[in-house]
């Protein structure tokens, strides 16, 4: 016993243990999770248990994510826009991950099921002296002018795919992921003009215009799918696919933004026919570029 009456211990000094410090960063930890960077505080070596544990939280919080983003999406027009856009981020999987899962499941089954049944590609049908039918491509008429032309290299490309819409279907729903990029800039700057008293910054409007998008791909998938069972009423109940988005616009720019019904009514109207003028020109594009790449 010393002079203050203590024992001297005889054991060696115990290190820090690595728990105290996030691996990751570094940083002093002070909870379950490192507040700098938000790893969960454990050690070093994984085991079977933190694996599984690691696994099965992941898979449900993802699913539990996809699962409320989705109900939200599909029965509260505009709302996850407006959630998001007041701080309400982390309930929900991110805009552009959920359109890029939408949009990949979209062009997905359209490669496996079929694009014509996708992609709408107008066709003529001609008769032919033999009296068969066969569809051409308005590209497909003859043409006067150089042989190195834009008319001629439209004309050869038509004649290519004579016969053949399927096959322009392919071609052209490779191109239509790099269009949709541009056009969700193109839409967000729509809102933009017309609502732009109520938010003068430029990217809420496109976080609207992601999530619009996201959900016009998931309503084309489903459009896709009923599609392709060639059965009556499924076609018909898939050509309100247009009415519905029309009323999905109207009901999320009136929640977003707040403006009268009539008002509302009168920026959807304009903001569509808008965004059709856009689609149709970018369309156009991908169908032109196709032809003469041939």
């Amino acid at each position: 016993m010393d002079e203050v009456g203590q024992v001297p211990s005889t054991s060696k000094p115990v290190p820090a243990s690595p728990a105290l410090v996030c691996a990751n960063c570094e940083s002093p930890l002070t909870g379950r999770y490192c507040a700098a960077c938000g790893q969960p505080a454990r050690g070093v070596r994984v085991g079977l248990h933190d694996f599984l544990h690691e696994a099965v939280h992941e898979v449900l919080h993802l699913d539990g994510k996809i699962a409320r983003t989705m109900i939200l999406l599909l029965r509260r027009p505009g709302q996850l826009t407006s959630d998001f856009l007041s701080g309400k981020r982390s309930r929900y999987v991110s805009p552009l991950r959920l359109y890029l899962m939408l949009s990949a499941i979209y062009f997905a089954l359209a490669l496996a099921l079929g694009p014509d049944k996708f992609v709408a590609v107008r066709v003529t049908e001609t008769p032919t002296p033999t009296g068969v039918k066969t569809t051409t491509t308005p590209a497909a008429q003859s043409t006067a002018g150089p042989a190195n032309s834009l008319w001629a290299r439209l004309a050869r490309g038509g004649r290519k795919l004579q016969g053949r819409p399927e096959r322009l279907a392919e071609l052209v729903i490779h191109d239509i992921p790099k269009a949709m990029f541009l056009l969700m800039p193109f839409f967000a700057f729509l809102l933009f003009l017309f609502h732009r008293k109520h938010e003068p910054f430029f990217v809420p409007h496109l976080y609207f215009s992601i999530h619009y998008h996201a959900f016009v791909f998931f309503l084309s998938t489903c459009v896709g799918l009923l599609t392709v069972t060639n059965l009556w009423i499924l076609e018909a109940a898939a050509r309100t696919a247009q009415l519905i988005v029309f009323v999905y616009l109207y009901l999320s720019l009136r929640r977003v933004y707040g403006d009268s019904r009539l008002k509302t009514f009168g920026k959807t109207v304009a903001i569509g026919l808008l965004y059709v003028v856009g689609l149709s020109a970018v369309m156009v594009s991908i169908l032109t570029y196709r032809l003469i790449t041939l």
